[in-house]
């Protein structure tokens, strides 16, 4: 059967507890004769570990060829660990079956036992999970949500990470369940067994209703994780909101702030410009151009003409090139301007 080989190819050296690779379907032959199929099946694994995630996501795998008409089968089983759980429950099944007759005439005896060992395990997964989730939910809800609202995205993220797997898997399930009841009805020579069809079928039946049991706690799980996305949302929207707040407050205070300084430069400018005028002429009186006679007239040197000849013009030079300045200034702002306009022109 070469499909056989293709179920093989998942099963390699990983290091990472959840095995997310491609999960091969159903596959069934049939002929006269014989029939034979093949699956994979992902399981949850509890690894008995405290200090890390005790749970991990496997699989294994099942061939089976039954010959219709001398009643025989050969098994393949296909386990990431030797002795494993369903190795050592299918050896002990067979131990029992030998001392039963005919206990081996139900070809599908097999996939029930494989099925109760390991299809339970999702419930306490599950379950786990569950926990860690409305753990995170409840701090999230609380007076301090805030405080330590950095680590709460990761811790999210990592309980999607552990839902997700689950999906598919839960899926594969459903449909390999389907195909192994449809093989209670088989073409050409029927099936000896030692149980009634219609048990075959409800036992069928049953796993296939327990997994629906788990893929509905499943999609309440990734709906609570939606959930609690939103409200973790909110709260980094509502954190960041009042950071802005706090932000306009301190910057309405810096401009108070500022306005304040403007103010108290504009009294100093108006105190200085008040007595500007009596320093400067305190100032010129104590130029020798000035001086008092022994009458006590206020006599003018005829050398006065120097002052007045340095001092107007470097006040007029003074005053050109602070005018001279603010035309630079202004030139330069509207350059500036221009140019932001035609890139704004330019087409995108």
């Amino acid at each position: 059967m070469p499909e056989f080989m293709k179920v093989l190819r998942p099963f390699r050296w990983k290091t990472r507890d959840v095995d997310a690779s491609y999960i091969s379907p159903f596959q069934s032959r049939s002929s006269e004769h014989r029939f034979e199929y093949v699956y994979a099946m992902r399981y949850a694994e509890h690894e008995g570990h405290t200090d890390y995630e005790p749970w991990s996501v496997r699989q294994c795998a099942l061939y089976h060829s039954y010959n219709k008409q001398d009643n025989q089968s050969i098994y393949i089983l296909i386990s990431p660990v030797p002795q494993s759980k369903a190795e050592m429950s299918i050896l002990e099944s067979m131990k029992t079956l030998e001392g039963h007759p005919g206990g081996y005439h139900d070809p599908l005896w097999i996939n029930q036992v494989l099925w109760d060992c390991y299809l339970e395990g999702w419930k306490p997964y599950l379950t786990f999970y569950e926990d860690k989730l409305q753990a995170l939910s409840s701090k999230l809800l609380s007076d301090n949500a805030e405080a330590n609202l950095s680590a709460r995205p990761g811790d999210l993220h990592f309980l999607e990470s552990r839902y997700l797997p689950v999906v598919p898997a839960l899926e594969s399930t459903k449909h390999i369940l389907r195909s192994l009841q449809k093989l209670c009805f088989p073409r050409g020579k029927k099936i000896r067994t030692g149980r009634s069809r219609q048990r075959m079928i409800e036992s069928f039946e049953l796993l296939q209703n327990q997994v629906a049991s788990y893929d509905a706690h499943l999609q309440v799980l990734l709906k609570r994780c939606t959930s609690t996305a939103h409200l973790l949302e909110q709260i980094a929207t509502s954190k960041n909101q009042r950071i802005a707040q706090e932000q306009s407050g301190y910057m309405m205070e810096l401009t108070k702030s500022t306005v304040d300084d403007s103010a108290t430069v504009r009294v100093i400018t108006v105190i200085t410009l008040v007595y500007l005028s009596s320093t400067v002429v305190a100032t010129i009186l104590q130029t020798p151009f000035f001086r008092v006679s022994e009458s006590g007239h206020l006599r003018v040197s005829p050398q006065l003409w120097i002052y007045l000849v340095i001092t107007i013009p470097l006040t007029l030079a003074t005053l050109y090139y602070w005018r001279w300045q603010l035309r630079r200034r202004a030139l330069k702002v509207a350059k500036t301007s221009q140019n932001n306009l035609e890139l704004q022109k330019l087409p995108v």
